[in-house]
């Protein structure tokens, strides 16, 4: 009576006949770190054994059947499910030259600023409207309302002939700048 061959056996003939520990990993079933593990002796692989059997005991065209995936060995473990495929995530959110300048604000404070002068680029005309320009405006005055003070010295400055538009057009702002007073 013949001896029945271990799973190294079977996988070292296998990858003598030319497969890649891949091939045999992919026509078992099993992972290629688990064929590696048996063919080095590491474990004794019995329950890739059958599978093994399986494939070893086919013909030349059946085994690259297997191989390619046109065909599967009875024995395998089953393919797992595909993974589902995850949402790309979302782009960062960009904070607005407000949400910008109010972050500015908060930390102005720590910083030892006491006042500020308030530039607003246009994103369309690339020119820049100052306010609060004489002497500036105390940060304690603005700080959690920025919006509804620069709103407020825009329609003040908006008296002034020289000043065209007494409203800030706020998706027209591309940058808020401070010019700080200590």
């Amino acid at each position: 009576m013949a001896k029945r061959l271990s799973a190294a056996k079977r996988i070292s003939r296998l990858q003598s006949e030319g497969y890649s520990r891949r091939q045999i990993a992919a026509a078992t079933g099993y992972s290629t770190s688990t064929v590696g593990r048996i063919a080095r002796g590491e474990s004794k692989g019995e329950k890739i054994l059958g599978a093994l059997r399986e494939f070893a005991g086919l013909g030349k065209k059946a085994k690259a059947e297997v191989v390619e995936g046109k065909r599967r060995v009875a024995q395998a473990k089953p393919a797992p499910p595909p993974r589902p495929v995850k949402a790309p995530p979302a782009p960062p959110r960009v904070p607005s030259a407000l949400e910008r300048a109010e972050g500015y604000l908060a930390g102005a404070e720590r910083g030892g600023i006491e006042k500020v002068m308030i530039h607003v680029t246009s994103k369309s005309t690339g020119m820049s409207r100052t306010l609060f320009a004489k002497g500036g405006i105390d940060v304690d005055a603005i700080r959690g309302n920025l919006r509804g003070a620069m709103e407020t010295q825009a329609a003040r400055q908006g008296n002034n002939s020289n000043i065209s538009d007494r409203e800030i057009d706020w998706d027209d702002v591309a940058e808020i700048e401070f010019d700080e007073y200590y």
